[in-house]
């Protein structure tokens, strides 16, 4: 498991094989796998599914997650997948917008610290609270 492990965490692995081991049975291999910056789109989309909290976490994290797979995750139930989708540079705007309108503070948070946060923006998120 920790070859697998630090072939999954690491940028430099081809995209085919990221995509292999995002069927691990593994969490922790999969979790390499969402954090990694070289994971391939299709392979982010089945691991924001995953079962595993901490993997669809770092799945809604990762810059190049798949707008649906962001959108799906922006409405999960708890909190933290909310703020770690709100933080994602690469959120669309109108995925921005409905987070700005929160109810956690920390997902609001979150949004006014995303650095794709229009300029023009005002309200409970610009104002972080």
């Amino acid at each position: 498991m920790w070859v697998r492990q630090a072939v999954a965490g690491n940028p430099s692995t081809p995209p085919e094989i990221l995509a292999r081991l995002a069927k691990d049975p593994s969490e922790s291999v999969r979790r390499e796998v969402a954090e990694n910056p070289s994971s391939p789109p299709e392979a982010l989309v089945r691991l924001a599914e995953d079962s595993d909290f901490w993997v669809y976490q770092a799945a809604a994290r990762n810059r190049p997650s798949l707008p649906e797979a962001l959108a799906r995750l922006a409405g999960d139930s708890d909190q933290r997948v909310r703020q770690a989708v709100a933080g994602n540079p690469s959120l669309p705007p109108e995925i921005l917008a409905r987070l700005a309108e929160d109810s956690d503070t920390g997902v609001r948070k979150a949004v006014a610290g995303n650095p794709s946060i229009p300029a023009g923006t005002s309200g409970p998120a610009r104002e972080g609270a």
